[in-house]
């Protein structure tokens, strides 16, 4: 996107690569989350932080990739912004996109937290509290606490889904509390 741009100039105050003078709607879904805005994919820069994600979205995207229009003899669409276009962008990015820091590594976050070893630190032999099994430091940075079972903190975010949204439907009644 040109530096003068004018998109984005309400809210952003500069290029922000959404067609819009400002936020858009996940935009204003990220604020109320207190999640970061994510960068748009045709607009990152070297060395920007995209730990928290990327936008591939593009104006005048299709689902079907050029091969189908020119077959159906359907006129193409300016650019070549496809699904599985975006699909290529993402794998590309994939792998920058998952980097951990070091040491909570994801493979770790779904390892059993308390148990006997091997590759998933579960063995069915030793359960959970036997003399030869382990316990990790911190069972919050996990989601399966035995093996078997999920840990407090994978159980409280999927109390909040339901509680609070989205995985209720119709929406549960408000809960006076909220869940912390």
């Amino acid at each position: 996107m040109p530096s003068n741009s004018p998109y984005g100039s309400t809210y952003f105050k500069h290029p922000s690569g959404r067609l819009s003078n400002g936020r858009l709607i996940i935009d204003f879904i990220a604020q109320a989350y207190g999640l970061p805005f994510l960068p748009a994919y045709k607009n990152l820069i070297e060395g920007q932080d995209i730990t928290k994600g990327v936008n591939f979205a593009f104006a005048g995207a299709t689902a079907l990739d050029f091969n189908y229009f020119n077959k159906s003899r359907v006129a193409l669409p300016g650019i070549n912004n496809s699904l599985s276009v975006q699909f290529k962008m993402f794998k590309r990015l994939k792998p920058s996109l998952c980097k951990n820091k070091k040491g909570f590594d994801k493979d770790e976050t779904f390892k059993a937290c308390c148990g006997g070893g091997g590759p998933h630190n579960f063995d069915p032999r030793m359960g959970c509290g036997s003399p030869i099994t382990t316990v990790c430091s911190d069972p919050s940075k996990n989601i399966n606490w035995d093996g078997v079972h999920f840990t407090e903190a994978a159980y409280k975010l999927l109390a909040k889904g339901l509680v609070e949204g989205p995985f209720a439907y119709p929406s549960l009644k408000p809960a006076p509390f909220q869940i912390v």
